[in-house]
C-alpha cells in the first residue's frame, strides 16, 4: 500500500519529532509548509510560466500571473500596471454594486487579500496532491481535507496538554513561560483560522481524522512505535 500520512497538530506537541522518526523507519519523506512552498515556487510557477510563454507567441493581453517578469526578455512586450487611489476604487464599487461606503471599503480590502490567498491555497493544494502520489508524511496545510477522497491516506491529529506544550516550547525556543504561552496560543489560533478559512470545518474535530494521539498521555517517544504496530497490524506496511 502506498501509504500517505497527514499529520495535523497543535503547536508544541512534538509532532515533528514523531514525523521524523516515522520517516526514518518507513523510509518515506516528510513534507512541511516550507517544502510545499518551495515546490510551488520551483514547479508550479515554472509550469505556469511555460504556459504564459506559449500564449505570448501570438498577440494577446495577459492579466497578472507575473507575466511582466516571465516575458521580460521579449522586445515586443508592453508591461502595464493598473492602479487607482483607494478612495476612487471604493466609490467605484459603491456605484457598481450599490453598497454603502463601509461595505465597499471592506469588499475592496477583502478582495485584494483573497486574490492572493486563494491563488496560494490552490497552488498548495495542487502541490500536495502531486506529492501524495508517492508514500510520504505531510504536516498540516489542510492536507487531510485536500486528500480526503484518497483511500490510501491516514489522517492523524496530534494534541497534548497545554502546559506540556508551553514547557516544550520554553525548552525548545529558550522562552519565558509567558512568551511561550503566548506563542502556543497564537500559533494554535492561526492554524485553526487557516483550516476553517479553507475547509469550513473545525480544526481538530475528531470526525475528520482516523486517529487522535495525545503526546501527554502516550509520550512523544512512544508514538512512532504505536503507529508502526498499528500499520503492521492493518497490513499498511
Amino acid at each position: 500500500m502506498k501509504l500517505v500520512i497527514t499529520m495535523s497538530r497543535r503547536f508544541g506537541t512534538g509532532a515533528s519529532i514523531i514525523a521524523k522518526e516515522l520517516s526514518e523507519r518507513l523510509d518515506i519523506p516528510v513534507y512541511d509548509k516550507a517544502y510545499i512552498e518551495e515546490q510551488i515556487h520551483d514547479h508550479m510557477y515554472e509550469s505556469e510560466a511555460e504556459a504564459i510563454r506559449k500564449l505570448a507567441e501570438k498577440p494577446c493581453i495577459i492579466l497578472g500571473r507575473c507575466a511582466s517578469d516571465i516575458l521580460k526578455d521579449r522586445m515586443n512586450v508592453l508591461n502595464i500596471f493598473v492602479c487607482a487611489d483607494k478612495e476612487d476604487r471604493i466609490h467605484r464599487i459603491m456605484d457598481k454594486d450599490d453598497l454603502s461606503y463601509d461595505d465597499a471599503k471592506e469588499k475592496v480590502e477583502r478582495t485584494d487579500e483573497e486574490q492572493i490567498h486563494d491563488h496560494m491555497y490552490e497552488s498548495e493544494a495542487e502541490a500536495i496532491r502531486k506529492l501524495a502520489e508517492k508514500p510520504c508524511i505531510i504536516l498540516g496545510r489542510c492536507a487531510s481535507d485536500i486528500l480526503k477522497d484518497r483511500m490510501n491516506v491516514l489522517n492523524i491529529f496530534v494534541c497534548a496538554d497545554k502546559e506540556d506544550r508551553i514547557h516544550r516550547i520554553m525548552d525548545k525556543d529558550d522562552l519565558s513561560y509567558d512568551d511561550a504561552k503566548e506563542k502556543v496560543e497564537r500559533t494554535d489560533e492561526e492554524r485553526a483560522s487557516y483550516y476553517y478559512e479553507h475547509t469550513g470545518k473545525t480544526w481538530g474535530d475528531v470526525n475528520d481524522y482516523h486517529m487522535i494521539m495525545d503526546t501527554s498521555e502516550l509520550g512523544v517517544e512512544n508514538c512512532a512505535d504505536i503507529l508502526m504496530h498499528y500499520f503492521e497490524k492493518l497490513e499498511y506496511i
